[in-house]
């Protein structure tokens, strides 16, 4: 059995009376608005863990993804439960949304927890003009802000697909294009 075919076991056989009050004691609420924050154990990361009956055996699961299930149905193949409130001890349904981790990922980026990769734009022209002069490959990366290897991506013969001449790199390019 597959951990996702753990992880999506019916709604009805997860959560039989006694597993939601046992969930229950886990779960400290001041507020319906506010975040219902997980008391029972948690990972590493702050998300509360949960023992569940999944297709007839115990297992542990997100307590976040126990509580999506109870109050809004199955969650679908592949989705993640993410928070609205980046709280990772909340089990608040209303907290809760089933996200793509391409959506999760970008929720992340915009609320700040996680900084998106950088897609700086390279003045080409410069680049080469600072090449000419002697700049190192490490030097225009400092400069530009990028990894060296985004420079040796920018500065390469027909680079970004564009009809580039070797006359335009290094003297050393030059020689051998004209040997």
């Amino acid at each position: 059995m597959t951990r996702d075919s753990i992880r999506q076991g019916l709604v009805e056989e997860l959560q039989p009376a006694d597993e939601i009050t046992r969930f229950y004691r886990f779960v400290s609420k001041s507020d319906e608005m506010e975040c219902w924050i997980w008391t029972g154990t948690r990972d590493r990361k702050g998300y509360g863990r949960f023992t569940a009956k999944r297709a007839g055996k115990r297992a542990s699961v997100g307590a976040h993804r126990f509580s999506f299930e109870r109050f809004k149905g199955e969650i679908p193949q592949g989705f993640h439960v993410c928070h609205a409130c980046d709280n990772p001890s909340c089990v608040n349904p209303d907290h809760l949304w089933a996200g793509t981790p391409k959506e999760n990922d970008q929720d992340c980026c915009a609320k700040g927890r996680k900084i998106a990769p950088a897609r700086r734009k390279i003045d080409r022209s410069e680049a080469l003009t600072l090449r000419a002069q002697g700049w190192s490959y490490l030097q225009l990366a400092d400069h530009f802000s990028v990894a060296p290897s985004s420079i040796s991506r920018v500065l390469r013969p027909l680079g970004w697909g564009g009809q580039i001449s070797l006359n335009q790199h290094s003297p050393r390019l030059r020689a051998k294009a004209q040997s």
